[in-house]
This record gives structure tokens, sequence and C-alpha cells, in this order.
């Protein structure tokens, strides 16, 4: 399965928080993925080549949150960690990984940021 194409729109200094729900399953009758025991990474680079990453989300440190109900997948990056972004545009890809070890690029895409105007919040 080839991973989901999602764009994701970040903006500086502002909470970013949003949510995905994966089925699966015949049209009509998709049944939520059971992400019971997953584990999830996704990482920030400039280029899909760069050997530089400008932010790691996983499960670990919080930013990927798996399984709040059935099949949702949820990133939550602080306004602290936005505000510290410089990036005009990057690449992203999202990787779950089972409890049976096997793994998924569940997500992929370009990442924009909106640099901000206020600083005195």
């Amino acid at each position: 399965m080839a991973a989901h194409k999602v764009p994701l729109k970040l903006d500086q200094g502002a909470t970013y928080d949003n949510f995905w729900i994966w089925k699966t399953g015949p049209k009509g009758a998709e049944a939520p993925v059971d992400l019971t025991g997953a584990k999830a990474i996704a990482e920030f680079r400039p280029e899909l080549e760069s050997e530089v990453i400008l932010l790691t989300l996983s499960t670990e440190n919080g930013r990927i949150f798996l399984n709040e109900e059935p099949g949702k997948i949820r990133i939550h990056i602080t306004d602290e960690d936005t505000a510290a972004l410089t990036f005009d545009g990057c690449v992203y890809d999202l990787f779950i990984e089972f409890a049976d070890g096997s793994r998924v690029r569940r997500m992929a895409g370009s990442a924009s940021l909106t640099k901000r105007v206020t600083r005195g919040v």
C-alpha cells in the first residue's frame, strides 16, 4: 500500500493538533485499523535526500498519539515547537510499527510553515 499523501500546514508559534482515522476494507464496509500496541515516527527534512532532520514526531516523544479511538492517528506539535521552526517548506513521512513488528509508511507529503507576525505571545 502506498503512503497516503497528506500536505501539512503549520503556523509558526501556534499549536498544531490534527487527526485522521485510518480505515480499511471494502467501500461502504470500512472498519478502523486496530493500532493497539503500535508505535509511530515521522521525520521532517528539508528535502528527500537530506541528512538534516528538522523535526521528529513519535509516540515516544509525545507528538503522535495512536488509537485514542479505533484507527485514530493524532499529531500534536506544541506552540513552542512550531515557534522554533524556520523552514518555508519541507518533506515528511510517517511510519507505523505494529505490535508484531511489521511496518507501514502510512502518510507522506510536504509541510509548509507560515511565519508569524505577532511575537509577544
